[in-house]
């Protein structure tokens, strides 16, 4: 099959990032970036931890400990961003697939995921990171990502937060948080794993260029794509509790727990 260049890499580029952007606006999906504001003056209430993250002039007294949370809390956005890019790119290469694009094949629908699935990852590990040492907790509690293991430090923060009702149901909901991420990042390793081997997706037929794309590969790979956007607004959501609590313990805003549902754009 012959193949159509684009006049130029610049305009291959501009096409990608437009199908890219297009393909996660229709599922409501967006850059971590997006949230937190209203406009360029006025915090978005629903996401005031993202807001107050991004706006950079909350701190800790602790000059050490502040270095480390904002090394941590930056990573956490740059994995999340990058996770939101390869999760949009497999949005595309699954349509390119559906719509019988054979230029495009099933291989690089699984790469993509597989790539999401890492990053979301590293920014649950990120996030978790940045709990443990905004509460001073063990470094045993870190490290690694079982559900029982990551789990732990929040279960241990929630037992020892106190009696103050609103930092409370800030730690209670963050704790749940991290219950959803943990069950999620299990089942999300397993798929890894098996895309990694090549089984995590069934095969398109490839009798030839007319044949539809099968009908299991198209039913998998919604799921998966709906389990990684899943996993994206689980994240958004526990990020911004994360970063209210640290508002809170920073002594410049008054906690409270943000929504888990994406906002429109």
């Amino acid at each position: 099959m012959g193949v159509t260049k684009f006049v130029s890499s610049a305009k291959l580029v501009e096409y990608l990032e437009k199908e890219i952007l297009d393909a996660l606006n229709d599922r409501g999906l967006y850059d971590i970036s997006r949230y937190g504001w209203l406009d360029d003056d006025v915090p978005d209430p629903d996401y005031r931890g993202i807001a107050i993250w991004q706006a950079g002039d909350t701190a800790l007294s602790d000059p050490g400990v502040m270095a480390r949370l904002r090394e941590l809390g930056d990573g956490f956005v740059s994995c999340m961003r990058s996770s939101l890019h390869s999760l949009g790119l497999a949005i595309v290469f699954a349509r390119a697939c559906r719509d019988e694009m054979s230029i495009f094949s099933e291989e690089a629908v699984r790469f993509h995921c597989q790539d999401t699935v890492m990053k979301l990852g590293l920014a649950a590990l990120g996030l978790r990171d940045f709990f443990v040492v905004l509460n001073g907790l063990d470094s045993e509690h870190g490290g690694r990502m079982d559900s029982v293991s990551y789990h732990a430090p929040f279960a241990a923060a929630l037992a020892g937060c106190g009696e103050d009702a609103p930092l409370a149901a800030l730690y209670g909901s963050i704790e749940r948080f991290a219950a959803e991420i943990a069950a999620k990042c299990n089942v999300c390793e397993r798929l890894s794993r098996k895309l990694g081997s090549g089984t995590g997706l069934p095969m398109i037929a490839c009798a030839g260029d007319d044949e539809e794309p099968g009908e299991a590969f198209v039913a998998t790979t919604e799921a998966i794509l709906q389990d990684l956007c899943d996993w994206h607004e689980l994240m958004i959501a526990a990020g911004n509790n994360v970063f209210m609590l640290f508002a809170a313990m920073a002594g410049r805003h008054t906690p409270g727990a943000g929504k888990t549902a994406a906002r429109s754009h």
